[in-house]
C-alpha cells in the first residue's frame, strides 16, 4: 500500500491478518487411524467415517494454504510492498485489502487471470 494510503487502512489490514492468523493457527490438523479400520468389510458408519476423514483433510489444506497467503501479506507489510499488485505493481485499492487483506493483485489483473482470491 503505497504511502498515499491511510494508515488506518494499514492498520486496518494489519488488525485483519492478524486475527485471522490467530484463528487458524490454534487449529491442528485431526489424525486418523486407518489401520483401526483394516480387515473389516466397509459398512455405513465406515464409509461416513472415511467422508468425514476427507472432508477434514480438505479443509486443514485450505486453512493451510490461507494461513501461508497471510504470513506472505504480513512479510510484504513489513518489507513495505504491501498493496502492490504483483502482476502490474499498481497500487490494490485500500477497499479491495480491507476485504481481502492477503490479496495479491489489483482487481483487473484478477479479472484478467479469471482467479477467485481465497
Amino acid at each position: 500500500m503505497r504511502r498515499s494510503d491511510s494508515k488506518v487502512s494499514l492498520a486496518n489490514c494489519l488488525a485483519l491478518l492478524l486475527a485471522k492468523r490467530a484463528e487458524l493457527l490454534p487449529r491442528r490438523p485431526i489424525k486418523f487411524d486407518s489401520s483401526a479400520h483394516a480387515g473389516h468389510p466397509p459398512n455405513e458408519d465406515q464409509v461416513m467415517l472415511h467422508h468425514d476423514e476427507y472432508v477434514s483433510i480438505k479443509l486443514s489444506d485450505l486453512e493451510h494454504d490461507q494461513l501461508r497467503r497471510i504470513e506472505a501479506a504480513l512479510e510484504r507489510l513489513d518489507s513495505g510492498q504491501y498493496g502492490s499488485c504483483i502482476e502490474c505493481g499498481g497500487t490494490i485499492s485500500a477497499r479491495r485489502l480491507e476485504a481481502i487483506p492477503w490479496a495479491t493483485r489489483c482487481v483487473q489483473c484478477e479479472d484478467d487471470l479469471g482467479a477467485v482470491p481465497m
